[in-house]
């Protein structure tokens, strides 16, 4: 009886320590999910009519071509989207204001916040940041990203929107209702969102966010961290949790055996 018990805990051992390895072999099927690879604004502090990656109506995120930018705005200056850098250096000051750091882990373990995120600070305009993905029918999806508002935009008089969309599924979430920062280098407004998806055909997906900004002046909103993964194990893991389940069921009936020859 010692010996089934011991057997079984080594089993749980073994299997909970291939769960927690999926989780982290998990890869993003997005690129640049935190925005790393991206071009950082060039005019940070109070000059920020400049900083929107694209300068037109539509285009690719400078530095991170695989994220496609439209803007409602037909011409001008837009104000919708910047890479920005976070931290407490002078050079990162936005509206006089530092950016805080996402402090997050939840997710996908090889998706990890770094010192840049994405900044929604239109007005009156609508914003898409997005980039397509091939997808399995069949197959579900798990998709989310972390998202916090400004200090310095927490007392602006009007409440901007962000909607992430994978097919038919919606994440959704208001500068008003994530939690106010405590101060301006401050993390806690940080929060984590996600969902799941399954594609009913095999093909190209999009993954899209949407800001509106509704009308100025409009509360901030920060995204970090995005990612798109299957919802399963990868292959490799799932190989792995056989072999373990075939072991321990080999020595178990091993163990029955003998204690049916010593009957």
């Amino acid at each position: 009886m010692i010996r089934r018990v011991s057997m079984a805990l080594a089993m749980a051992g073994l299997l909970g320590l291939t769960a927690s390895n999926a989780h982290a072999g998990l890869t993003n099927l997005l690129t640049d999910g935190s925005f790393e690879a991206a071009t950082l604004n060039p005019n940070p502090g109070a000059n920020v009519n400049n900083a929107n990656a694209i300068g037109t109506t539509s285009g690719t995120l400078l530095g991170s071509s695989s994220w496609t930018v439209t803007d409602t705005l037909a011409s001008g200056t837009k104000r919708g989207v910047m890479i920005a850098s976070t931290g407490n250096s002078t050079a990162n000051t936005y509206f006089s204001a530092t950016l805080p750091a996402d402090p997050l882990t939840a997710g996908v373990a090889t998706e990890l916040a770094g010192t840049q995120v994405a900044y929604f600070i239109g007005d009156t305009e609508i914003v898409s940041l997005g980039q397509s993905l091939s997808v399995v029918a069949g197959q579900t999806y798990t998709f989310g990203f972390d998202a916090a508002t400004t200090w310095t935009s927490r007392n602006n008089a009007n409440t901007s929107s962000l909607v992430a969309t994978l097919g038919s599924a919606t994440l959704s979430t208001t500068s008003a209702s994530l939690p106010t920062p405590t101060s301006a280098t401050s993390d806690n407004s940080w929060t984590h969102f996600s969902g799941s998806f399954t594609a009913t055909t095999t093909g190209t997906e999009n993954f899209l966010f949407t800001y509106t900004g509704g009308a100025a002046a409009a509360q901030d909103i920060l995204i970090d961290r995005v990612f798109v993964t299957t919802a399963v194990p990868e292959p490799g893991t799932m190989a792995l949790g056989a072999i373990v389940c075939g072991i321990g069921g080999m020595a178990y009936r091993r163990t029955r055996a003998r204690q049916n020859t010593a009957v």
